[in-house]
């Protein structure tokens, strides 16, 4: 917009004139704006839908100690029965089961 000579530059993404998914981050730009699906989602960022990291097996899950689990927008690796966390996101540990030797410094 503007007088003719002189152009006011304006923010889509600041003013609500963008065309970009809910689940999209519009990003301004010199002359226009860009739309990018949000993490956990693809698309062309005016349509956003759950990307399912578990059917694409880009979740990172170590699939001998966990399963994928698919949520909208976000994934978890879940320990398989016999298996427990100690912290990682991606992996587990055995359990112990009973009767089983300890481990220890001789």
């Amino acid at each position: 917009t503007g007088n003719g000579t002189h152009c006011d530059i304006i923010d889509e993404c600041s003013s609500g004139a963008h065309n970009c998914h809910r689940l999209a981050k519009c990003v301004d730009t010199k002359n226009s704006f860009t739309c990018t699906c949000n993490h956990g989602f693809t698309g062309d960022g005016n349509t956003c839908t759950d990307y399912d990291e578990c059917a694409s097996g880009d979740n990172g899950c170590d699939l001998s100690s966990t399963f994928c689990d698919n949520h909208f927008g976000w994934h978890r690796c879940v320990c398989l029965p016999g298996y427990m966390n100690l912290g990682s996101e991606t992996s587990c540990v055995p359990t112990l089961t009973e009767g089983a030797d300890n481990l220890s410094d001789s």
